[in-house]
């Protein structure tokens, strides 16, 4: 009898599962201790492979980080979505069999819908846009997107190791998003750019929970830049209120991160459009 592609993945995943067990068992009884298992949830099972690899993802830094490199982390948030996407799939398919009522009988449409003025710019995140406040308030106003925003477990990493960094605790230097498309990289930007907007920790509901697990009592504040290459032309200068004229990339990253004073450390490069030369 042939099988169909979600039996094909849930059996991959098995195997998965009896490969990971012996493995993550025994680097965390070396890396935490022979009560590791203590921390893990009422009625949790290590027969679920979702369990092995959220351990996994867990731990990296204390323990999986010294034997593995950050590629294999982005295989296990590939793997994970995986067995996610299929568990997803049977639970629809459980629920059409059972028979689905029709959506508009669920849920009711945003007043904007029913009365055909949405907009579809206001319900997307636009990072250049945010930062030149533009844009409805639950992006553009720290605390409202925060109050607004489930902090997920990958969310919670990032936030993590940008406030390890920022305190001088560690934390990755360069952080690379791989998601699918409309996996939320926008979203994890705009967190980590209010992050560093220099707001209290009280104001930004949900971060007193990263900020207690990274061992930190308050955000700091930093200087920030964005740059999104869709909203910079090539051939056309940008003139800021100040009457700073921004020709190139380099130039824009001075101008964020310095303002006026910053730009002047490379308006010569700037306005002959060439690579600033290194400063010693």
């Amino acid at each position: 009898m042939a099988i169909s592609n979600r039996d094909r993945v849930g059996r991959a995943l098995d195997q998965l599962r009896d490969g990971l067990l012996p493995y993550i068992s025994r680097e965390l009884y070396q890396g935490i201790g022979s009560n590791w298992q203590e921390g893990l949830a009422p009625n949790t099972s290590l027969q679920d492979v979702s369990v092995l690899l959220k351990l996994f993802i867990e731990h990296w830094h204390a323990v999986f980080k010294r034997l593995l490199g950050q590629a294999d982390r982005s295989y296990v948030s590939e793997l994970l979505d995986a067995r996610n996407r299929t568990r997803y799939q049977v639970s629809i398919e459980n629920q059409v069999q059972a028979g689905l009522l029709p959506w508009r009988e669920v849920i009711t449409p945003h007043p904007d819908v029913t009365a055909g003025k949405y907009q579809q710019a206001e319900f997307a995140a636009d990072l250049d846009q945010v930062r030149r406040g533009i844009g409805s308030k639950e992006y553009t106003d720290p605390g409202e997107f925060y109050r607004r925003t489930f902090i997920t477990s990958g969310m919670r990493a990032l936030l993590r190791i940008a406030l390890e960094r920022l305190n001088g605790q560690g934390g990755e230097p360069v952080i690379e998003l791989q998601t699918n498309f409309g996996g939320g990289k926008t979203h994890s930007m705009l967190a980590l750019y209010h992050l560093c907007s220099g707001q209290t920790l009280a104001s930004l509901p949900g971060l007193d929970e990263v900020c207690s697990e990274a061992g930190i009592s308050s955000i700091p504040r930093a200087s920030r830049a964005v740059l999104v290459g869709t909203a910079f032309s090539p051939s056309k200068a940008t003139t800021y209120a100040d009457g700073t004229v921004v020709n190139t990339l380099w130039g824009e990253l001075a101008y964020q991160l310095g303002g006026a004073q910053g730009y002047a450390l490379i308006a010569s490069s700037d306005k002959q459009r060439v690579e600033p030369a290194p400063r010693i």
